[in-house]
């Protein structure tokens, strides 16, 4: 029993709810396969219209003499080249992403587009995806986060999710360039420092972590950035030049705000060339600054864009106004009500339409003085206004 559950929570991670955009040609997907110890396989499948995650898993099965999938067509993987789920009798399996994030259905159900980047991954429950903020590399600081998600059950005995950004600590990080390769490890923030200087050109940041059953815990990933060699007793290995596309993956640390509120675009460039610029397109529902900070004006909702060497990936923003625990309300006289905002930010301030049938405090505190109907008005979040409807009997 214990091996599967191992087995089914191995798929059954939940993604943000917006999938990133990234551009490509032709009717292709990338694939690449973590094993417990290394990668067992890195290329491309051609798929067809309408092709699921389990279609492209059974055409490389198929047409790969090197690879051997099992569980494809139950809907979710127990065993690759003999590498089988609960294997450290734990809740350890295979897992797999798309486009760096977990979706929350089984490989039969996830429907690719061409372009996709699927990883099949072996990990121990809940592995972490780790992604790279690599905008202070060249200061000699490298952040490693994860966009997990927790199962609770709640008092029905069903499960429910909840998804945050949190550092991934404790993992083994490889720096390698033409001349050297050395190890760091996160700190609890996530964060390594590295000497600069020890660096030049193309650096590639290898990421690793084992669970304490050995099972790996994160999905092993590599970043690259550029160096510029300052350090002249540092010299740079003439190789032939090998020209790699730019890839651009991002995602919302929350892709629900409220009005005045701010999240971030969690953002990861492979091979970039210059800037990376973020847009809004609808700057009057949220607005994006360089740094990829996004701030919301009013409800609605808005596409964000990363680009960066002419790749984009695109995510989503919906802004909600705050709500109020109850829009009609009745009251006995001399009795009193709580008003409570929900995403409130910034200062509240309360006023009623009729002082005499019910007065509200300037925290919000209802009070009901004589027999009639008022209008409550809060005031929030800058430029919201919120009613509640008040009748005192």
């Amino acid at each position: 029993m214990k091996k599967l559950i191992a087995i089914i929570l191995s798929v059954l991670l939940l993604a943000s709810l917006f999938t990133v955009a990234v551009s490509a040609e032709g009717s292709k997907v990338s694939i690449r396969i973590e094993g417990i110890e290394k990668n067992l396989f890195k290329g491309e499948i051609e798929i067809s219209d309408g092709a699921t995650v389990a279609d492209a898993l059974t055409a490389l099965d198929k047409n790969n003499d090197t690879i051997t999938i099992k569980g494809i067509a139950d809907n979710f993987i127990t065993e690759v080249n003999g590498e089988k789920s609960a294997t450290f009798g734990g809740y350890d399996g295979w897992n797999y992403s798309v486009n760096g994030i977990a979706p929350s259905v089984g490989v039969c159900d996830y429907k690719l587009s061409s372009g996709d980047v699927v990883v099949l991954y072996y990990g121990d429950y809940p592995c972490q995806i780790p992604v790279a903020d690599l905008s202070k590399a060249s200061e000699g600081i490298i952040t490693i986060s994860s966009y997990d998600t927790s199962w609770i059950q709640d008092d029905k005995g069903d499960w429910i999710s909840s998804s945050e950004w949190v550092p991934v600590t404790g993992a083994t990080v490889t720096l390698t360039d033409n001349n050297k390769s050395q190890k760091y490890v996160t700190d609890k923030n996530g964060v390594i420092n590295f000497t600069v200087n020890d660096f030049s050109g193309t650096v590639k940041a290898d990421v690793d972590k084992k669970s304490a059953s050995g099972a790996p815990a994160v999905c092993r990933e590599s970043f690259s950035f550029e160096i510029e060699n300052t350090n002249p007793s540092v010299t740079e290995t003439t190789e032939p030049t090998v020209t790699e596309k730019t890839k651009v993956t991002a995602v919302l640390a929350k892709n629900e705000i409220y009005v005045s509120g701010t999240t971030k675009v969690n953002t990861n460039v492979v091979n970039p060339k210059g800037k990376t610029s973020y847009t809004s397109d609808k700057k009057s529902v949220a607005v994006v600054n360089k740094n990829g900070k996004v701030t919301a004006k009013k409800k609605g909702v808005a596409t964000i864009t990363v680009k960066n060497n002419g790749v984009k990936a695109k995510v989503k923003i919906t802004v909600k106004n705050p709500k109020l625990n109850k829009t009609k309300i009745n009251l006995k006289k001399g009795k009193s009500f709580k008003i409570k905002i929900t995403g409130k930010a910034g200062k509240q301030t309360y006023t009623s339409s009729k002082k005499s049938v019910a007065k509200v405090s300037k925290k919000g505190k209802v009070t009901a003085k004589k027999r009639g109907k008022a209008v409550i008005t809060v005031k929030t979040n800058k430029s919201v206004k919120l009613k509640l409807k008040v009748k005192v009997k």
